[in-house]
């Protein structure tokens, strides 16, 4: 983030940080009340909230960890030690899924127990199958940009390519029956 002109001025900007709360809003807009204090942040935190509604999870921190927060309590736990992001919860809450220097990862949802790597490529997940059984990922081609795939949770772990091609392939969702 540095720029020289013709002239020898040189212009630069030091690490880029901005003011970042999460918040809870109203459906007409109404701040409720906020979820975490406000702090110097480089990225914003990709919260997810849990299916049951009572935690979330988000990243925080340099590198960025996982870190889960009960939202009636207002505690906060960190889940990773490593660099991880783009938490995404089962449907039932127990296990929640992440990118990571290691890969598509898995965590239970407690903090508790190792995180287990299922692809070790660099992947960006976006969402699981209705019934738990698969996650859905974008990976980045080496002869295109993003492809969206599946992976089996347990057992062979089998890679589905769904989408790849040319086009930039993102933001898989499966309908809520699975089907599509």
């Amino acid at each position: 983030r540095f720029s020289v002109s013709n002239n020898g001025v040189l212009i630069w900007q030091s690490v880029w940080q901005r003011d970042y709360q999460l918040l809870w809003f109203d459906r007409e807009g109404k701040q409720l009340g906020a979820v975490t204090k406000p702090e110097k942040v480089w990225a914003g935190y990709e919260p997810r909230i849990s299916p049951d509604g009572k935690r979330l999870a988000f990243r925080r921190g340099v590198p960025a960890n996982l870190w889960m927060i009960d939202l009636q309590t207002g505690t906060d736990t960190r889940i990773t030690t490593e660099f991880a992001q783009f938490p995404i919860w089962s449907p039932d809450g127990s296990k929640v899924a992440f990118g990571a220097n290691a890969g598509l990862s898995v965590k239970d949802s407690n903090g508790v127990g190792d995180v287990k790597a299922i692809v070790s490529d660099t992947t960006f997940p976006y969402s699981w199958s209705p019934d738990g059984s698969h996650i859905y990922y974008v990976k980045r081609g080496v002869k295109t940009q993003s492809d969206i795939f599946k992976i089996a949770v347990d057992g062979d772990r089998k890679v589905t390519p769904l989408v790849t091609g040319a086009a930039n392939e993102r933001w898989p969702q499966p309908s809520p029956d699975g089907r599509f």
